[in-house]
């Protein structure tokens, strides 16, 4: 249900953000963009129902609409006309990088949480326990 939401939204943002960037240019798309794809992750941190995680998932594919193709846009924009393709594949290769190395680290840190926890369930939840531990003391 998540990745439904997730490409719904998406497919409505790429349009609607291109016709922005044409009208009023690329840095009133960019910014904002990555301001919603940054809370994203802040509002599926604090998820709590499947609702309130669709809701979450949909603001991250808008924000993510918002930023690939004006990300990809300037690439081709900022270089000479016989450069484009590697511009191009450039910024492939820059996105296809992040999206191998940070799983790997967030699998490290996870990882080691739960080394440290000692239960695998409450791996994401030890920090948010140890505040609550701390509020009530």
């Amino acid at each position: 249900m998540f990745f439904t939401s997730y490409s719904v939204c998406l497919l409505f943002s790429r349009p609607i953000s291109g016709k922005i960037a044409d009208k009023y240019g690329m840095d009133k798309v960019l910014i904002p963009g990555i301001l919603i794809f940054a809370h994203s992750f802040v509002m599926i941190s604090f998820s709590r129902t499947l609702p309130m995680f669709l809701i979450a998932g949909g603001i991250s594919a808008f924000g993510y609409g918002i930023c690939l193709p004006a990300i990809q846009t300037l690439c081709i924009k900022l270089v000479d006309q016989a450069q484009r393709g590697v511009a191009s594949n450039t910024n492939y290769i820059g996105v296809d990088t992040g999206y191998l190395i940070a799983p790997t680290i967030a699998g490290l840190i996870v990882t080691s949480v739960q080394q440290h926890s000692g239960d695998k369930a409450k791996d994401y939840a030890v920090e948010r326990t140890a505040q609550r531990e701390s509020a009530l003391d």
